[in-house]
């Protein structure tokens, strides 16, 4: 099954921004976001088998990214 598995940080990553991205992926994929103090972790499952797992992984985290960007404006 393809599944992509990430892993952030928390002292760079808050864990509110993981979840708003998650929010926003709902529609491509089942995601399971779980975690420790240390580190949030993101499992994304893709509805489609289409999907490319690489540009899905590239993307969220550009948009996890994005979320903390926004925060600052």
């Amino acid at each position: 099954m393809n599944r992509v598995i990430m892993e952030f940080d928390t002292k760079f990553f808050k864990k509110e921004h993981v979840l708003l991205a998650a929010q926003d992926y709902t529609h491509l994929c089942w995601i399971l976001v779980d975690g420790s103090d240390e580190k949030i972790v993101v499992i994304m499952i893709p509805k489609d088998e289409k999907i490319d797992t690489e540009k899905l992984k590239d993307e969220f985290y550009n948009y996890v990214l994005s979320t903390i960007k926004n925060e600052m404006i």
